[in-house]
């Protein structure tokens, strides 16, 4: 089974609001939760409309740059929005997908159940990586190939 977290930039891998030598401050804590485990990585950020391909990949640490497989298709307008083009994209995937959200936008979502919600203020925390790592060993993801 493929482990899919989809992953949103403000609020999560910095806070919402920071200076721009600020911006992707918990990136690293991230990558250092997912080291031990198999988990691919959608761009579900709106930072994918405004930033090239090569370039969004370059913001992130290189440990978490190989995990990184694509990002949502095209935006998705009114009620739970996020939560919707993340389903598109699940749709289009091939075999069995267990995915969850790294969000901090909980009202973007009408199933809460698959979101790993961040504090917008904080980002990507302790409280995070615990819920990463439970659905990773429960899900059964295994190691990753060392």
């Amino acid at each position: 089974m493929r482990h899919v977290l989809y992953l949103d930039f403000d609020g999560v891998l910095h806070p919402a609001t920071c200076e721009p030598d600020q911006r992707f401050s918990r990136a690293a804590a991230l990558a250092q939760a997912l080291a031990q485990f198999d988990c691919e990585l959608v761009i579900s950020s709106s930072w994918r409309f405004a930033v090239p391909w090569p370039d969004l990949l370059q913001l992130l640490p290189a440990e978490l740059v190989p995990r990184v497989s694509g990002c949502t298709g095209e935006a998705v307008i009114g009620r739970h929005a996020r939560e919707r083009e993340i389903l598109a994209h699940v749709r289009g995937l091939s075999g069995a997908i267990d995915w969850r959200a790294l969000d901090d936008c909980d009202w973007d979502f009408g199933d809460r159940t698959r979101l790993i919600a961040c504090d917008p203020n904080a980002g990507f925390g302790d409280l995070q990586a615990r819920a990463l790592a439970d659905w990773l060993r429960e899900a059964g993801s295994g190691s990753v190939p060392g």
